[in-house]
């Protein structure tokens, strides 16, 4: 029971919080329409005659200039102003009412909300059956729903209901399914979309695809008419033209093959200047057969006196 108590004492703190909050927001509701005609008759005049205090026992007639011109408190607790026309502050105090309406709404339903858990309480306080609270009237009732169950039926049931959905999914796979596919070519930008109207989406042409059981149509890949071309088609051609530019530069390398191996391997005509003596010249190029390593080669690095002796020996046998 101290528990309950505990928790009913603290609904009764939120609900008076709540009315607390509720009564300063509806002040503030009051001052601003009351503030409305007033800016509304400042607003047709640039300056308003009023008698002003001179002394402490004096009061001379006098005029109000820039009474077109406010300084309007802009909330919070530092204190910032801002300078508004008459105008401009009427357009604001009407939203700030329609901002304030808008919170008064929600803490209202905040206090019925708490006001239903105090209720709620304060029956399990007294140990009453919670199950009998009614808020909206004052007579508490109980009502008990009853079904019958039979599991012939149920399964009767079941068996109709299998029947009505093979049924459903035959006829659905028969009729030819419709879906429309909206392709957007580039991302617009918030401007555009501003720009944008109904009327322009409404002009956008629209893509539909049929899905049937017939079989495919024979492939054509010498298109002569685009608009009759399916995509099947436009693959094939594609495939076929690359697959003939690949025959057409294999044909051009081999016809275009460089001869210099031949013109390397040709020897000049002899020339014979003194009798039996023939006389050869050395080919442009020398070709050397990679099988044959030449014999008088300089080493690379310095080669001791015993190795050098020991390949005389082995060149003379």
């Amino acid at each position: 029971m101290e528990r309950f108590d505990r928790l009913l004492q603290e609904q009764q703190v939120a609900i008076q919080q709540t009315d607390a909050k509720i009564e300063k927001l509806s002040n503030f509701c009051q001052d601003y329409t009351r503030l409305m005609p007033r800016l509304e008759e400042l607003s047709k005049h640039f300056t308003k005659r009023a008698i002003i205090p001179f002394s402490l026992r004096a009061f001379v007639p006098a005029q109000l200039i820039h009474t077109n011109e406010l300084l309007v408190h802009l909330g919070g607790s530092a204190e910032h102003f801002c300078e508004m026309s008459t105008h401009q502050a009427l357009s604001l105090l009407a939203s700030r009412i329609k901002r304030v309406e808008a919170d008064i709404s929600k803490l209202k339903d905040q206090r019925k909300l708490l006001t239903d858990r105090e209720t709620l309480t304060s029956k399990l306080a007294r140990g009453s059956n919670p199950s009998s609270l009614n808020t909206d009237s004052q007579e508490a009732g109980e009502c008990e729903i009853r079904e019958e169950y039979d599991p012939v039926q149920e399964e009767e049931w079941l068996k109709q209901h299998k029947r009505r959905a093979v049924a459903e999914r035959k006829k659905g796979q028969d009729t030819p399914r419709q879906q429309r596919v909206r392709f957007k070519e580039s991302p617009s930008s918030p401007d555009e979309d501003a720009d944008s109207s109904g009327s322009e989406c409404s002009t956008l042409p629209k893509i539909s695809f049929q899905h049937s059981n017939q079989l495919p149509v024979t492939v054509n890949s010498d298109i002569t008419d685009w608009s009759q071309a399916s995509p099947a088609d436009v693959v094939c051609h594609f495939q076929n033209l690359q697959r003939k530019l690949v025959e057409t530069s294999l044909i051009a390398d081999k016809v275009n093959e460089p001869t210099h191996i031949a013109e390397v391997t040709q020897r000049k005509p002899r020339l014979s200047p003194f009798g039996d003596v023939i006389e050869h010249e050395a080919p442009e190029t020398e070709h050397i057969s990679p099988l044959i390593t030449p014999t008088n080669t300089v080493p690379d690095k310095p080669v001791s006196r015993f190795r050098a002796l020991f390949g005389q020996r082995s060149s003379k046998r």
